[in-house]
């Protein structure tokens, strides 16, 4: 029976799977992936529940103890590779606990597919290296370069130019005293999507539209003002979140640009 899960999950956080005899050992693993921020954490003690558990359905990342009582865990690295634990696992990241990394041990745990070795006393840093250098491989493997989004991040940050381009052509149809009440609420959904991807520079700019939008009312916006909003916004949606520098110039630019506007206005 598996132990209790530590951390409840999360969507945005990881999920592990700790698979090791002793319970001492799995807490020190469990304290270094909690470092990490958001993440489910789940256990097996022996070879059987971990297969149980990865039939159910594959965690993110297996953290793997090279020895158990009745098996090693290279053993049960090639069932998993051989689809034992089922299809979903074949290419599931591995990663193998050890007390001593000898280089034909290294080797031996390469040719049965694990894809990293992480050595006892192991520290913090080296368990998000080992996660990190996972993550890079799949991203590589997904034909995404490292600094890309990811997957999820990139289908938000789309629908965020999907409404972006409405509001463009809503405002382009928009007559100057015309209502502007599905211009307004089409704003606020725009500022309700950049906060669920919780990117400060995104949320900065819709809400900084957004706000304007409701202080001025729909007749009485400067047109160039909400323009430059929009564009700041669908640059924003288009570059990814490590560029961290250019998208900052984008919202700086953005504020000076605003602030010039409606000062000549005023």
């Amino acid at each position: 029976m598996f132990l209790t899960t530590l951390a409840e999950p999360q969507e945005t956080g990881l999920r592990f799977l700790v698979a090791d005899e002793r319970p001492f050992e799995r807490r020190l693993m469990t304290d270094a992936l909690r470092s990490l921020g958001r993440a489910s954490i789940d256990y097996a003690s022996t070879v059987e529940e971990c297969v149980s558990y990865l039939r159910i359905g594959p965690p993110d990342v297996l953290f793997l103890d090279w020895e158990f009582a009745s098996n090693t865990g290279l053993d049960l690295v090639r069932q998993i590779r051989a689809g034992q634990a089922g299809d979903g696992c074949r290419k599931l990241p591995i990663v193998m606990l050890a007390e001593h990394r000898r280089q034909r041990d290294v080797n031996a745990a390469r040719h049965a597919g694990v894809d990293e070795f992480v050595v006892r006393p192991f520290s913090v840093l080296t368990v998000q290296k080992r996660i990190k250098s996972i993550q890079l491989k799949q991203a590589y493997a997904e034909g995404r370069g490292p600094n890309d989004d990811s997957p999820e991040v990139q289908i938000r940050k789309g629908l965020v130019r999907m409404y972006v381009e409405r509001l463009m052509a809503m405002l382009t149809a928009l007559a100057p005293d015309g209502d502007a009440r599905e211009f307004k609420l089409t704003c606020a959904q725009l500022n309700v999507l950049a906060n669920d991807l919780k990117e400060p520079l995104l949320i900065s700019g819709t809400f900084s539209l957004s706000n304007y939008i409701r202080a001025v009312g729909g007749g009485q916006m400067n047109r160039s003002v909400v323009e430059a909003h929009l564009q700041a916004i669908l640059q924003l949606a288009e570059l990814p979140n490590c560029a961290y520098e250019i998208r900052r110039t984008v919202t700086s630019e953005l504020e000076k640009l605003v602030a010039k506007k409606l000062g000549r206005a005023a």
